[in-house]
């Protein structure tokens, strides 16, 4: 095997792995994290890993960023 091609290997799960660290990061902090806190005003018994709480956090981050761009313009 080249050195060549072992480098590149090296290089690429590199990356990847650091690329799928940041992606979870931002999964769980800037989406869930911000559905949890929405849901948790409405109820007490809120899964933090559930799908309500994945919804809610997208659709919180849609309306955020339409509000801005509507305040903005």
């Amino acid at each position: 095997m080249p050195l060549g091609e072992i480098a590149g290997e090296l290089v690429g799960g590199t990356l990847r792995f650091i690329g799928r660290f940041f992606a979870e990061i931002f999964l769980r902090i800037a989406i869930k994290g911000l559905g949890y806190l929405v849901c948790r005003a409405f109820s007490k018994s809120i899964d933090p890993d559930g799908v309500l709480v994945f919804v809610v956090g997208i659709l919180a981050w849609a309306v955020i960023i339409f509000c801005l761009s509507v305040g903005y313009d």
